[in-house]
């Protein structure tokens, strides 16, 4: 296995995490913050943070459960890429690696919707869009599928590709 790919076992559970690729983020841009908060924590929102993408599977007896499907995949202009970064070649390579069959995964859980925790749910196979899980069912909160809709109209939304 790679430094991508880490494996602990809890009990009867194998946990599986899996590293997608690396980002960059200002973190001031996820906080609201008031100027002396900004002046008190100024060391740590210098330089953007480094984030890893990250996806988690669970191995019980009677269940796989993937825990977020991300790819890493950002267009060349994106804020959040790190100069002369090399993603790792991604989930289904890893599950592969990790000897984990997607057409064995039970259930997937999307955390949330933002793209890099859903995007891996389908790959591309003859120009059309296919379950990489298909035999999962998949779980995404209430209130993160209302505010999809709008995006499931268009025909060329990453949602209407994966959702």
């Amino acid at each position: 296995m790679t430094e991508e790919i880490r494996t602990i076992h809890v009990g009867a559970a194998t946990v599986t995490i899996i590293n997608v690729g690396d980002v960059q983020e200002n973190l001031l841009l996820w906080f609201d913050l008031s100027d002396a908060e900004r002046a008190q924590h100024a060391a740590l929102f210098a330089k953007p943070a480094r984030l890893p993408i990250q996806c988690i599977h669970i191995a019980l007896p009677g269940a796989s459960i993937l825990v977020d499907a991300g790819l890493y995949e950002y267009p060349p202009d994106a804020p959040q890429l790190i100069p002369g970064y090399q993603p790792p070649p991604g989930l289904l390579p890893a599950l592969a690696a990790s000897q984990i069959n997607p057409a064995q995964i039970d259930h997937v859980i999307i955390t949330h919707a933002h793209g890099d925790h859903f995007n891996a749910l389908t790959e591309m196979h003859n120009g059309q869009a296919t379950p990489a899980f298909p035999n999962a069912r998949h779980y995404l909160g209430r209130a993160d599928w209302d505010a999809a809709q709008k995006a499931l109209q268009e025909p060329n939304s990453l949602e209407s590709s994966t959702f």
